[in-house]
């Protein structure tokens, strides 16, 4: 569970980096492909936050 969780995490940061170049280079221009990407780009963030929470508590036992 632990390197799924890593896995899922990582896979996650990706994605948010990914996503969050588009935003700096100004390379989306339609106003609701931007406000569909913020909202995938919070739910990476929660994604990735508790993926490496998980990762983080297992390893504490």
């Amino acid at each position: 569970m632990r390197n799924f969780a890593k896995i899922i995490a990582m896979l996650s940061v990706v994605s948010v980096v990914l996503i969050a170049l588009l935003f700096v280079f100004d390379l989306v221009q339609a106003e609701e492909m931007r406000d569909m990407l913020q909202k995938i780009l919070l739910a990476l963030a929660l994604v990735a936050l508790g993926g490496f929470g998980i990762s983080v508590l297992s390893q504490s036992k």
